[in-house]
């Protein structure tokens, strides 16, 4: 593949990266929406369920900020439950981890 063509494949990868990780956090599946401002120096973002219902609300003086400010919402909303149930979905065949040998 060409540098370009990786380029592209790790942005899409990526971008399925966060919006599946955002399913996890918000425990929903469907379509979301995304509203940006700026407020001074901050960026807010707030990212809205498929009923418009704000699910996520996070602040950040950049995007790096607010990319993990967004991470750690989502890692917050996870409970034990749900935890449970991804690790028993099992990964496909030809990616799964291979564990360390002693």
């Amino acid at each position: 593949m060409s540098e370009d063509e990786i380029q592209q494949l790790m942005t899409a990868i990526l971008e399925e990266v966060a919006l599946n990780l955002l399913a996890v956090g918000m425990d929903n599946w469907e379509e979301k929406s995304f509203e940006a401002c700026r407020s001074g120096e901050l960026l807010h973002l707030r990212v809205r369920n498929s009923d418009g219902e704000v699910a996520l609300k996070v602040v950040g003086r950049d995007v790096d900020e607010l990319g993990e400010q967004l991470v750690l919402a989502c890692l917050h909303n996870i409970n034990a439950e749900q935890l449970g149930a991804l690790h028993a979905r099992p990964l496909n065949r030809g990616l799964q981890v291979q564990k360390p040998r002693s």
